[in-house]
């Protein structure tokens, strides 16, 4: 958090998380199969391969401000990106040449190895204005302009607004048999727009398969 002033501060936050991990299985032509009885005389090899990577930056400033001690005022703005990439490599393969030596160069059949995970990214630029009255009567709104690459470029962006309405109605009640129950009782209202980009990769393009009839 950098203070430039009272009442005005920046505040940034940075994330990164990467991770690796290799898996070798190997299924021995003396061991029997588990889908069988009897020894099936034929050895498998199973490499898998997951590298994951996530950065993420995000920074916003903050704005407050009090006037003749009743009226408070504060703001928001900043904006945040974030950065995913997911590879899973799948080899697998039979026959092996020799049992002590398990690398896929020696698989007599080998499948095709396989790589999953495209990456993806966020970017968002965000708003929030707020106003309350003796911390009694409050209101705010919040816009935001988020953007994914899970969608196409027409509708890659979309604008997210929120208002939100506050009533501390214990304030009304301290004179009350009721206050002793209640001490920051408050009542909020609020309207938005949600959304999310919880699709699959790639599923804003059209496909076309083909096949033949008889």
């Amino acid at each position: 958090v950098i203070n430039f002033m009272p009442n005005l501060s920046f505040t940034g936050n940075a994330k990164v998380n990467v991770y690796y991990s290799e898996r070798n299985r190997y299924n021995s032509e003396w061991v029997q199969s588990s889908r069988t009885n009897y020894l099936n005389g034929q050895n498998t090899l199973n490499l898998t391969d997951k590298f994951y990577k996530n950065y993420s930056l995000e920074g916003y400033f903050n704005y407050s401000k009090t006037f003749k001690n009743d009226h408070n005022f504060t703001a928001m703005g900043g904006s945040s990106i974030e950065y995913e990439d997911t590879k899973n490599t799948v080899t697998s393969g039979s026959y092996l040449v020799s049992e002590s030596v398990q690398v896929p160069q020696w698989l007599n059949t080998q499948s095709t190895p396989t790589v999953t995970g495209p990456p993806t990214s966020m970017a968002s630029f965000f708003a929030r204005v707020g106003y309350d009255y003796k911390k009694r009567y409050m209101i705010s709104a919040l816009i935001r302009y988020d953007g994914s690459s899970r969608f196409g470029d027409q509708n890659r962006w979309g604008t997210f607004p929120s208002v939100q309405f506050g009533w501390r109605f214990s304030d009304h009640l301290k004179d009350t048999k009721i206050s002793n129950y209640l001490h920051n009782a408050k009542l909020r209202i609020s309207w938005g727009i949600t959304g999310n980009d919880r699709i699959g990769e790639f599923d804003y393009l059209d496909r076309y398969t083909g096949g033949m009839n008889y």
